[in-house]
């Protein structure tokens, strides 16, 4: 299992379009209010790129998750922020906290050898960025506490000494893979 790509989040969630649900966010309403309680639900592949992102309670809105740096560059294999690009603005969240806890659930991580596939899920904060605010969000603050759960099912070796056994070779490209992040926190702007 490839643990360079951990948290492309939610990224989360980072995890891309609507892969789990089949929500489409093209067409989403935003509304707002001047803060309080927030629940997000994040889904993807794990690229890192263009998760799907829906917040509920004081914040209704939508749109994607991408993982960047802390320049605002997008960068899948970067996990210290992931941008929320809503309907009505953006923020960032930091997961570097998040990040080393998937790192370390990966460490321990036992893949099936007899199906490749396992999991991980972890829960931690994740603050709002300061100042990362735009739109309807621009001075927007608090955090959430998210929990986030990886799933792959990974190939087994076509040839050599190890055909048939689980490629758990970071090179290896998944099968499948999912991710899903959910969790709530309050916020205030």
């Amino acid at each position: 299992m490839r643990t360079k790509r951990l948290l492309s989040v939610l990224a989360a969630a980072t995890l891309t379009g609507g892969l789990l649900l089949g929500v489409s966010v093209s067409t989403s309403t935003a509304s707002t209010t001047s803060g309080g309680r927030v629940h997000l639900v994040d889904y993807g592949d794990e690229s890192g790129v263009g998760s799907t992102v829906l917040l509920t309670g004081a914040i209704g809105d939508s749109g994607s998750g991408d993982s960047i740096d802390a320049n605002g560059t997008p960068d899948s294999q970067n996990n210290t922020e992931v941008e929320l690009a809503l309907v009505s603005g953006s923020f960032r969240i930091s997961v570097v906290g998040l990040d080393k806890k998937i790192t370390s659930a990966f460490n321990n991580f036992k893949v099936n050898s007899s199906t490749c596939s396992g999991y991980v899920s972890v829960t931690g904060a994740t603050p709002i960025v300061a100042g990362s605010g735009t739109g309807a969000y621009t001075g927007i603050s608090g955090s959430f506490n998210l929990t986030i759960t990886i799933a792959e099912i990974g190939p087994k070796n076509t040839s050599g000494k190890q055909k048939g056994q689980c490629n758990e070779s970071n090179s290896a490209a998944p099968i499948g893979s999912a991710q899903v992040v959910t969790g709530s926190g309050t916020v205030s702007f």
